[in-house]
């Protein structure tokens, strides 16, 4: 299917989670605008980021009020952990000393703007703290985790070696000493231990969980809590254009990264993630991405051990049950021919059966046969032949085929699944009168998955289902096999070839029939097996662990103020599942 995107949209679909030499499981990316609203809120929340107070005998002083703070992510460095801060003032007087100590004429600090590099680092938040029991509350999410914060670290701050360029001191010319001494008084107030920001949660720019035990967090689908988490910066580059915009206003699309990996799994070996499309638009303030390796590879087409029903503590299989449960196999299968009388001993089934062959989990393994398609087929065929008294002979084949298909579209919020299983079964007979039966037999279905946004912020699989589940089969009769390549063909036979009455009256042509074992090939009870089949599939448990295993482990705190929920999912060109994510309303 085609679908038209815009070139923003189209950019975004390009965005890619892979490495050269692996892939990182879980993106979250976070807009430089968005990063800046969490300043904002911060500013807000703790009234003294705003006064700026500070004095020294020996440098001077400042009193001044800051509007705000910002950051700018400097995408066009290789410092992909450090943040340009910006200090925006709105009013206030600088006082510097003379080579006396003697305060200098006030300077005034109306609208400077003021620009030095700070890193931002990781700090674990104490399960004992306030701050720790705020933040679990506003993630919501139960189970054994730890709370991590996102901070800009001053103790790592560049105020000496501000970058001159950004700032901007309304037309006031210094001298070096002056400059040394503001210098002084600004490194005094960005003090890690003694100033404003010796408190982390004053310059945190957003919390996150890990785990290492992801079955606690998230039981339905413990692949999704991240259990290693790194942080870069990634640009925006908009369409038609090489290289992207830098500044507080331009470069607003930029991003912050939250690189994870789940189920305790390492990080590729490449440090960062190269540029390959937008995970933000402009105007979305972040994006979560989730690679297909752990959305479908494993958690929708998981592959946990093979029981009749689900055993206490074991993950449903989720959409391998179409596989396991629809399709179609062949047992044994015997032609016999005695005097001038011909007969079969088979089995086959549709699915799970007591006289199922043994199958290891691996054999109804989806398998992916491109970035955004996974297939599983299966096929099997017997045949036999037995000769009766000279002329008579017998002979017959056996087919059944399986063919089950995944896809998405990039762009769109749908999971596509369709299936076709098929038996068929022939014998044959000639010799003295001729004669066959045969029988054959085909089902398909076809449904869809969609990925739905909920008022709670999270994501909810809804598989489209009719009212009654099994109107989703359809079994209709086949008047001819499909591979005539595979069918026997009547023997050519001799007299020699034969028993002769005395040895064919001392032979026993078989023993008492195994469970399962039919003596007849008829329409009827291949239909009927299918229709077995078809209840063991178990929508009930596979609806409700679909339905509830996004709704939460999609959210994500921001510092100081609204939380992002996430909305719109679709798929991209890898995929990966895309989610925009907005602020809770």
């Amino acid at each position: 299917m085609v679908v038209t995107v815009s070139p923003e949209d189209d950019k975004r679909l390009q965005a890619s989670l892979r490495t050269a030499t692996s892939t990182f499981h879980q993106v979250t990316a976070v807009s430089q605008e968005a990063l800046n609203d969490g300043l904002y809120y911060l500013f807000d929340k703790y009234t003294d980021l705003a006064d700026m107070k500070v004095s020294s005998k020996k440098f001077g002083s400042i009193d001044a009020t800051m509007t705000y703070a910002e950051i700018e992510l400097p995408v066009k460095t290789s410092n992909y952990r450090t943040v340009i801060f910006y200090c925006i003032f709105d009013s206030g007087k600088l006082i510097v000393t003379d080579d006396e100590g003697e305060p200098k004429p006030p300077i005034d600090m109306s609208k400077w703007r003021f620009a030095f590099e700070v890193d931002f680092s990781t700090l674990d938040v104490s399960p004992t703290s306030d701050e720790h029991s705020e933040v679990k509350k506003r993630l919501n999410q139960p189970g054994d985790y730890s709370i991590s914060r996102l901070f800009l670290d001053f103790k790592t701050h560049k105020i000496r070696n501000f970058k001159k360029d950004l700032s901007d001191f309304k037309g006031y010319q210094w001298d070096n000493v002056d400059l040394q001494s503001f210098l002084s008084l600004m490194s005094f107030w960005g003090d890690p231990e003694k100033g404003v920001m010796k408190d982390p949660r004053k310059s945190t720019l957003g919390y996150y969980l890990t785990t290492s035990k992801p079955e606690t967090v998230n039981p339905p689908a413990p692949t999704f809590p991240p259990t290693l988490l790194k942080h870069q910066h990634y640009k925006y580059i908009a369409p038609g254009k090489t290289e992207p915009d830098t500044g507080l206003d331009l470069g607003k699309n930029n991003m912050l990264l939250y690189l994870e990996m789940t189920q305790n799994q390492s990080f590729p070996k490449e440090d960062i993630l190269e540029y390959s499309g937008n995970f933000v638009t402009p105007g979305m303030k972040g994006t979560s991405c989730i690679s297909r390796d752990v959305f479908f590879d494993a958690y929708l087409l998981r592959n946990p051990p093979i029981s009749p029903t689900n055993s206490a503590g074991t993950l449903p299989p989720l959409l391998r049950e179409f596989n396991r449960h629809a399709y179609a196999w062949l047992g044994g299968f015997h032609i016999w021919a005695s005097h001038y009388t011909a007969g079969v001993q088979w089995s086959f089934g549709i699915g799970y059966t007591d006289w199922e062959p043994a199958r290891d989990p691996s054999y109804f393994a989806w398998k992916r046969i491109s970035p955004t398609k996974w297939e599983w087929s299966g096929t099997d065929s017997r045949s036999g032949t037995d000769k009766g008294v000279w002329p008579f002979h017998a002979w017959g084949d056996a087919q059944s085929f399986t063919h089950n298909t995944l896809w998405v579209d990039p762009g769109k919020n749908i999971i596509h699944l369709k299936g076709d299983s098929r038996l068929w079964a022939k014998l044959a007979y000639a010799g003295m009168g001729s004669g066959e039966e045969s029988a054959g037999m085909q089902m398909t279905w076809e449904i869809s998955i969609s990925m739905d946004s909920v008022s709670e912020g999270g994501i909810k699989l809804n598989m489209n289902l009719p009212q009654n589940p099994q109107d989703l089969f359809t079994i209709t009769k086949l008047t001819s096999p499909w591979s005539e390549a595979a069918t026997s063909t009547q023997p050519i036979t001799s007299p020699q070839d034969h028993p002769t009455k005395e040895q064919d009256d001392a032979r026993v042509v078989r023993a008492a029939k195994d469970k399962g074992e039919r003596t007849k090939i008829t329409l009827t009870d291949m239909k009927d097996s299918a229709t077995d089949a078809i209840k063991h599939i178990n929508f009930n448990d596979m609806t409700t662990n679909l339905q509830e295993s996004l709704l939460s482990s999609a959210r994500f705190v921001i510092s100081g103020g609204k939380d992002f929920f996430y909305k719109n999912p679709i798929f991209n060109n890898d995929g990966d599942l895309i989610v925009e994510a907005k602020y809770q309303s």
